[in-house]
């Protein structure tokens, strides 16, 4: 792996961290207000995949924190004790969030794998990281 290059979450192992419950936060670290800001609410499903593969887990949402601003009170206090739930450490999980206005924390509850499915995910962009909708029988293959 190249030292300068972010490793990918499936370098990383998000989904097998998840599913063993040592990932029971899922993050999102924003510039401005884009999805999946203020689009993810308590009792919602939340899928999981790696880049090019087919969707392989699911959680549901038990609480969801929308955090308005990062300062450097946030980035010294309290990201330190979100990197384990997030499943980074806080060397990795810093730079990430250092340069960012706005945050989302999801808490996952009842983690488990799934049989894989693919999905279509024409009309929302190919590089798309989230998609939001009422149903995924509206997207799967």
């Amino acid at each position: 792996m190249n030292p300068m290059k972010r490793p990918s979450s499936k370098e990383l192992g998000m989904i097998e961290k998840i599913l063993s419950g040592e990932k029971t936060i899922e993050s999102r670290w924003l510039k401005n207000h884009s999805a999946p800001w203020k689009k993810v609410s308590v009792g919602d499903t939340v899928y999981f995949k790696y880049a090019g593969e087919p969707i392989a887990a699911k959680a549901i949402v038990g609480a969801v924190e929308y955090i308005e601003s990062i300062d450097e009170d946030f980035l010294d206090a309290r990201l330190p004790l979100l990197a384990p739930p997030i499943g980074l450490d806080i060397s990795v999980l810093r730079p990430l969030v250092e340069k960012k206005t706005h945050g989302i924390l999801i808490e996952l509850n009842r983690a488990e794998s799934i049989t894989p499915f693919a999905i279509n995910k024409t009309g929302f962009g190919a590089m798309a990281a989230w998609i939001t909708i009422d149903s995924i029988e509206k997207i799967r293959i």
